[in-house]
């Protein structure tokens, strides 16, 4: 019979060293933040554009696959670093962080705008977030020449 002390240094001794360490794995969760709050970034940055000209309603989409199709409220007006990080994370990217933090991502702006994911699973698979940015049209006003006389 084999006591329990031996069979603890058996089984130590085939174990395989590793060279992974919690510091790496703890990096590699960093990277995935810093990843995801690029793109929670980037849905920020398209929305304040689109307040910028006062658009009430913008709606952007990430497919599962590449599609030639874009959806993207205003597209054109967004600075070329908004573009070229959208253009990122068009194509499955995108898709991928909203069917996994799409909630949290919701609960997210959903104090400042009223948001809401869809997701469509039949076809060219995609998901949408439609966005009602509550433009405050009063403040906008307060803010222009219309009341405060200043050239801007």
């Amino acid at each position: 019979m084999v006591s329990e002390s031996e069979l603890e240094v058996e089984l130590d001794y085939f174990q395989i060293p590793s060279s992974v360490n919690c510091f790496d794995y703890d990096l590699a969760h960093e990277k995935g933040a810093k990843f995801l709050n690029k793109f929670i970034g980037l849905i920020e940055s398209i929305i304040f554009a689109n307040i910028g000209i006062l658009e009430e309603t913008i709606q952007i989409r990430f497919y599962e696959d590449e599609s030639d199709e874009r959806i993207c409220t205003n597209f054109e007006i967004l600075d070329d670093i908004t573009k070229a990080e959208f253009v990122r994370f068009e194509n499955y990217f995108g898709h991928k962080i909203l069917r996994k933090f799409g909630k949290q991502i919701v609960n997210h702006l959903e104090p400042v705008f009223l948001v809401m994911l869809n997701s469509c699973k039949a076809g060219n698979r995609y998901t949408t977030i439609y966005v009602n940015s509550c433009v405050d049209f009063d403040q906008i006003a307060r803010l222009s020449r219309m009341t405060t006389n200043k050239t801007k």
